[in-house]
């Protein structure tokens, strides 16, 4: 009898852990997956500032996305030859990310924009 209760304590706290686990996944992923949309971003910027094609600014930002596995979405070099863009990363999921209606959840997207070395950030409301 309190073997059989003890068994249904530890079979919900697994299942807790593995939902906060499962859906927490996309949360950690956000985070790491926001330093280095904007380390692309500046990345990218530095390159555009020297000079540098468009297509070379973005294949540095993408040099510095896909050594974390992330993939550059959008790129765009704005007048002031700042940098946006959006990386694109599935979080990794056992089971969860195939239910239909939350299966889109795990497909993380941050955007940033990056100026290049020496020039400040632009401010509110500048690309």
């Amino acid at each position: 009898m309190v073997g059989a209760w003890i068994l249904k304590i530890l079979a919900g706290i697994a299942l807790a852990g593995f939902l906060v686990v499962e859906a927490g996944s996309p949360v950690v992923v956000r985070l790491q997956l926001d330093d280095v949309a904007h380390d692309a971003a500046r990345a990218g910027a530095t390159v555009a500032q020297q000079g540098g094609s468009l297509e070379q600014a973005r294949d540095a930002a993408v040099a510095v996305a896909s050594t974390h596995e992330a993939r550059v979405d959008t790129f765009t070099v704005h007048s002031d030859r700042s940098v946006s863009l959006t990386l694109a990363k599935r979080a990794p999921a056992l089971a969860l990310d195939r239910i239909g209606p939350i299966a889109g959840w795990w497909r993380v997207e941050v955007d940033a924009t990056g100026v290049g070395a020496g020039r400040p950030p632009p401010t509110r409301g500048e690309p």
